[in-house]
């Protein structure tokens, strides 16, 4: 499914990396490339909340796929501000934040799709902040935006942000994210402990470098391990990294390290303190490999 998207090489790889573990993060802020391209996106990871499938998500031809095709899905909602509006209404926000507390129809886990939040005033913005600092178990929240710099830091800072703009600037960030990614995958191999927090040192920033990182690493290791148990379909754009883990490591090593890595991602989703994450994060790496 994913293939039939349309989208570019480095976009299907950021939307692997969400949706490997199963489940979305609670929040994904959809940012640049045109509309058309950001809701066909959103749409997909609607789609995925709610299918049913035991196998690929979404399968496109389970019950709730079909719903979800012919926009009668129960459990996937649309917000979107009014035509003749030029800002999100503070009513709907408020009806949209109360309905997140609501169960689902059908499905384990809604899908609340907001669109474009260039349309939505910071006031809005900081009521839609409360439902995503609280977010119930069963909701997961698709935002789309034409940029993420129109988006209050408070939001930002509570999704995972799927930046799709093809930029310059982003392609540096992009080989910054990969060396660093890369150089963590070295050090795991390194006897010396502390390799690992020095590593690791380039993201005592924070902020959304430090999750394009981790999950980049996810890839290095998911690949590594496709590697070692004779499977196709690397996505890493550093698979000598991949490589070099698939050779000196175990298949019980590369899941072990691949869970640490993913748990690590889900507290980034919980604004936890990013220097007691780093000192996590090498604990946890250290541990799962054992040398």
């Amino acid at each position: 499914m994913i293939n039939k998207l349309g989208i570019d090489d480095n976009t299907k790889r950021k939307l692997l990396s969400l949706t490997e573990r199963g489940t979305l993060n609670h929040a994904i802020l959809i940012s640049g490339g045109n509309e058309e391209e950001r809701q066909r996106l959103a749409r997909y990871l609607a789609n995925f909340t709610v299918c049913i499938s035991g196998e690929e998500r979404p399968c496109g031809v389970c019950a709730s796929c079909k719903k979800a095709a012919n926009n009668m899905h129960p459990d996937i909602h649309i917000y979107e501000k009014l035509p003749k509006k030029r800002f999100y209404a503070k009513e709907d926000v408020k009806n949209l934040v109360a309905n997140a507390y609501i169960t689902p129809n059908e499905s384990d886990i809604k899908a609340i799709i907001i669109k474009e939040l260039q349309n939505m005033n910071i006031e809005c913005q900081n009521l839609l902040l409360k439902v995503l600092e609280e977010p119930a178990l069963y909701s997961s929240f698709i935002l789309t935006s034409n940029s993420k710099n129109v988006v209050i830091p408070t939001v930002i800072s509570r999704v995972t942000v799927l930046d799709i703009t093809d930029t310059g600037e982003n392609r540096q960030t992009s080989k910054r994210v990969l060396e660093t990614a890369k150089a963590i995958g070295s050090a795991i191999l390194s006897p010396n402990e502390f390799d690992i927090i020095i590593a690791s040192s380039a993201l005592e920033g924070g902020g959304q470098e430090f999750t394009d990182v981790l999950l980049e690493l996810s890839i290095i290791i998911r690949d590594a391990l496709v590697k070692k148990t004779k499977g196709t379909g690397e996505q890493s754009r550093v698979p000598e990294a991949a490589a070099e883990l698939e050779l000196y490591l175990s298949k019980k090593q590369l899941i072990d390290l691949y869970d640490a890595v993913t748990a690590i991602l889900n507290d980034t989703n919980k604004n936890k303190n990013k220097t007691l994450m780093l000192t996590a994060l090498s604990t946890k790496l250290r541990r799962a490999v054992k040398f």
